[in-house]
């Protein structure tokens, strides 16, 4: 049975990697007279911000698709499970919000206020996370997690391929843990992160520096809003015991899951409020930024970060489904390991910060 299954992730896979490298390149060669640009093309981005912003429409448009065809093909009832229609629901918000902030600039706090709503609507359809045994603790962390992510990954798409190399990593992760867990009643979503998965490998192609299109915020916003809901899903509650008041082991494993966007993010609201600057304006002073002011190459870039993310990926899968008595020993050792990470990528950005303003200028020089 499991290889039936094994072979029908390959062809989904296949073929949803062929329609979104099929209508990213349709759209790029814009044989359909559209063209979608940032509409504030001010903006700080490591790169021109005149390139287009197609990728969350490729994800949006094959996750759709697919999940019409999941529905027809392989499981009518689909949609009255909740928490799947809740997800596809919440993203599909997700997408259509940050589509209006790329085509109309719209102020941060509209995108704020979508944002809670996405967090709401996956709590109305029972996504979200248990570790306290007050329910509206719960509400509230739930809340904190999925607009924090939102913009954590939405803040990552500062340079070409990133947010698409980090989050392959952390939807193999997931995948993993679902695979693991042998339970057959979320097959739904282990073909929801294929298709996915796919169709992200298909806008890479044309993601990779130099790059000829962005994902834009619909993207962005699509991939943040699916990653909160499914790492609560898949990583947050599989090991959350509420009965023994731990709460340690779920804040870890998805600490390394989610390390490269969390370090990033915490990394430049520290330094910009170190130097009275308010973290939701753009700049060029990311992780990433600061290991291209150490003279990596953008692609070099990627790379590190992505095997970074990987063997972190890895550790948290690990001990999602191979660590049952956790003790103070795995605290430590997982705890520092996360720390040591931080430390590393945080001490580069007060390294590396004196080569800043000659390396922005050479940038913004190549870019005009």
């Amino acid at each position: 049975m499991i290889y039936n299954y094994i072979i029908l992730f390959i062809i989904w896979g296949i073929l949803a990697y062929f329609l979104s490298w099929g209508l990213n390149k349709y759209l790029i060669n814009n044989k359909s007279g559209i063209l979608i640009k940032k509409s504030n093309e001010s903006a700080t981005r490591f790169a021109s911000q005149t390139k287009p912003i197609y990728g969350g429409i490729t994800f949006y448009t094959v996750f759709l698709i697919f999940t019409i065809m999941y529905i027809f093909f392989l499981d009518e009832n689909l949609y009255a499970d909740k928490q799947t229609f809740g997800i596809g629901f919440a993203v599909t918000v997700a997408f259509f919000m940050g589509l209006a902030d790329d085509t109309l600039s719209t102020p941060p706090l509209f995108k704020f206020i979508v944002q809670f709503v996405v967090a709401l609507l996956l709590i109305y359809f029972n996504v979200y996370i248990t570790i306290f045994s007050n329910i509206y603790l719960n509400y509230i962390f739930t809340i904190i997690w999925i607009v924090g992510i939102m913009n954590s990954i939405n803040m990552l798409d500062n340079m070409d391929a990133i947010t698409s190399v980090i989050t392959l990593t952390i939807l193999t992760g997931i995948f993993f843990n679902i695979g693991l867990s042998h339970d057959y009643t979320k097959l739904p979503f282990m073909f929801g992160i294929v298709v996915v998965f796919a169709s992200i490998l298909g806008f890479l192609r044309f993601n990779w520096s130099p790059s000829k299109i962005y994902m834009g915020d619909n993207g962005s916003q699509f991939l943040g809003a699916l990653l909160a809901a499914l790492s609560i899903l898949f990583i947050w509650n599989p090991t959350t015991n509420v009965a023994t008041g731990f709460v340690l082991k779920p804040i870890l494993i998805t600490l390394l899951a989610f390390i490269i966007p969390i370090v990033d993010t915490t990394t430049v609201t520290i330094n910009r409020l170190l130097q009275g600057k308010s973290p939701f304006v753009g700049g060029r002073d990311h992780t990433t930024h600061h290991l291209s002011y150490l003279g990596f190459k953008d692609k070099n870039v990627v790379i590190v970060l992505g095997i970074i993310s990987l063997i972190s990926v890895s550790l948290s899968s690990y001990i999602v489904n191979f660590v049952n008595n956790w003790n103070t020993f795995y605290s430590l050792m997982f705890g520092s390991i996360a720390t040591f990470i931080f430390i590393i990528l945080y001490a580069n950005t007060k390294v590396s910060k004196t080569k800043t303003r000659k390396f922005v200028k050479t940038v913004i020089r190549k870019n005009i």
